[in-house]
């Protein structure tokens, strides 16, 4: 058992009382509960929607899978076009791109904030490509100004993969509110928890019915008769007689969260602001300690408002990360990989397009990187334990 881990239990004896009003209440697949919490993210991060799924690996799928059922020309993707995505991102962020027969063109990041390279993202775009799947990595935003230039100068859609930034902002604005869509992550080691859930946020009326039909096995129910997602997918009277609640428009998912989920992200949302002031103090305690072995590591650089997802560290050598990895856990700290390191460095990369590709940065944190927690009580006693960890290298 480490005394610094990865993740824990942070959930209160309130949430205990909430969860079993509402586990007697009866009714605990997705309903008004729901509802509520979907208008509260909305408001807290200043979009027009919010649609609830059962984890922000769901709400990759389902964005994706929108766009290729998109009846709109400017924002559909069809099979073999490429869409652009960094190296460095959890699975999911390439699995629907791989599962609905697009082509992941993977790029590098920038060594200084983990988040894609402009640069890289210039060099890569050709015909096919038709999207930027941009990841805001490890609490940190992407260089959005650029991205969006981009994006409008070759007619390019922008999606957020933004599980990892909770609450993180890039110029006063919330980081998910960029792109066409965002996917958000609540599992366990997130900023706010419920369990396992996620959401989207998106500003698009037609996007919000579409996500919202699919997620819930491609129905009707709950869509806006008088919307165009819905005008688009009724195009035969025939099918009028059949009641919306049992009347399927697409070949859809079951990606419904459950009422109990719901209402802990609604306990935990008022929450964020502190968690993220929490994770930005000792990411900043550790940045400082870590300063003084510059020549040696390095960490994520803070260049707008990072929500501070945890604290990675970048070694000169394998050998000094080998080195440092045995004294984090010897002073209580559970370690691990920086998210995935280099997606095309794993086995799963045979199901990528056989490109020839240079990825020095990403390679650097996949071989001599390493990453801690950074939300713990005793903040000053992890400060301290993470000073010590550097003992050997004085």
């Amino acid at each position: 058992m480490y005394k610094f881990p990865l993740a824990f239990n942070t959930f209160t004896d309130e949430d205990e009382k909430l969860i079993s009003k509402v586990f007697r209440g009866g009714f605990l697949t997705q309903g008004k509960i729901t509802q509520e919490y979907e208008v509260q993210l909305s408001r807290y991060f200043d979009s027009k929607f919010a649609i609830a799924v059962n984890s922000g690996s769901s709400a990759n799928l389902l964005m994706i899978s929108a766009l290729i059922y998109s009846k709109l020309d400017e924002f559909k993707l069809n099979k073999g076009d490429e869409v652009i995505v960094p190296a460095v991102s959890w699975m999911t962020t390439y699995s629907p791109l791989i599962q609905m027969g697009l082509i992941p063109k993977i790029v590098d990041i920038d060594i200084d904030t983990f988040d894609i390279s402009i640069e890289a993202i210039k060099n890569a775009i050709s015909e096919k490509t038709k999207c930027i799947f941009a990841v805001n990595l490890l609490g940190h935003p992407c260089e959005f100004n650029q991205i969006q230039e981009i994006c409008e100068d070759h007619n390019l859609i922008l999606l957020e993969d933004n599980c990892e930034s909770m609450g993180a902002k890039y110029n006063s604005k919330f980081t998910g509110t960029f792109g066409l869509m965002a996917s958000h992550s609540t599992y366990m080691s997130h900023h706010i928890s419920t369990i396992e859930g996620g959401f989207i946020l998106t500003d698009s009326e037609y996007f919000r019915d579409l996500l919202i039909s699919l997620r819930s096995h491609g129905w009707a129910r709950d869509i806006d008769k008088n919307s165009k997602f819905y005008r688009d997918n009724i195009n035969d009277n025939n099918f009028n007689y059949l009641p919306d609640n049992f009347l399927f428009l697409l070949p859809g998912f079951n990606l419904r969260t459950t009422e109990i989920n719901s209402q802990l992200g609604i306990s935990q949302l008022p929450k964020l602001k502190e968690i993220i002031s929490i994770k930005r103090n000792l990411s900043k305690d550790f940045s400082e300690i870590l300063n003084k072995y510059k020549h040696l590591f390095s960490t994520q650089i803070d260049k707008y408002y990072s929500s501070c997802f945890g604290f990675p560290i970048i070694a000169k050598s394998k050998q000094d990360k080998d080195l440092l990895k045995i004294e984090l856990e010897t002073n209580g700290f559970q370690t691990r990989p920086i998210v995935t390191g280099n997606i095309l460095c794993h086995p799963v990369c045979k199901f990528f397009p056989k490109e020839e590709t240079y990825l020095p940065n990403s390679t650097l944190i996949h071989e001599n990187g390493i990453f801690i927690g950074n939300y713990f009580q005793e903040a000053s006693e992890a400060s301290k334990a993470f000073r010590n960890s550097f003992n050997s290298f004085l």
